[in-house]
């Protein structure tokens, strides 16, 4: 078990119904060293968030792997999915590059733990993510890499928006698998 002390980088809002050369642009903000072995969060910006059966959340999808190529895939397909259904929509992503000494595969234990710890507090998985990750470790966090999580502090966030019935992506209800331990910064 170690204790995680990545830092979040967030990359400004963009709109998902944006033409693929502005979404390009803004992908090429990513460092090449946030690229690979990456941990990502993708949120609605200002004013949207999702109404999870326990409170609201930004958060649309939590993943892990070669950041670039994923975002990429993503903006391909569910995202732009969802600028047909939410036209004007705008949406930021978190990208963050842990590192455990002798431990190659620790973002794919953060992805699995921030999708249980979000399963915990929040009542379901993001809306987008569709499995539960799972690795026999947990690791440990500050409060400030966790709140990534949350819709933070202020005023922005107004609405708070649910699938329907009728919605492929109706969020399903289910008890976490595992707890993720949080320590104070």
């Amino acid at each position: 078990m170690a204790l995680i002390r990545s830092q979040w980088r967030k990359l400004e809002p963009v709109s998902v119904s944006q033409t693929d050369r502005a979404i390009r642009e803004w992908l090429k903000d990513l460092d090449e060293t946030e690229i690979e072995r990456g941990v990502y969060v993708i949120r609605f910006a200002r004013p949207y968030s999702v109404n999870y059966p326990n409170r609201p959340s930004p958060v649309l999808y939590i993943g892990e792997g070669d950041t670039l190529k994923r975002l990429q895939g993503h903006l391909k397909n569910w995202l732009r999915d969802l600028s047909k259904t939410m036209p004007g929509v705008w949406i930021d992503a978190r990208v963050t590059q842990p590192r455990v000494q002798r431990n190659a595969e620790a973002y794919k234990e953060v992805e699995a733990d921030l999708l249980s710890y979000f399963c915990e507090v929040y009542g379901a998985m993001p809306l987008f993510n569709k499995n539960k990750e799972y690795f026999g470790t947990s690791n440990q966090y500050t409060r400030t890499f966790l709140n990534v999580l949350n819709p933070g502090s202020g005023k922005g966030y107004k609405w708070a928006i649910s699938p329907l019935r009728s919605n492929e992506r109706q969020l399903k209800m289910f008890k976490p698998w595992r707890a993720v331990e949080v320590v104070a910064k």
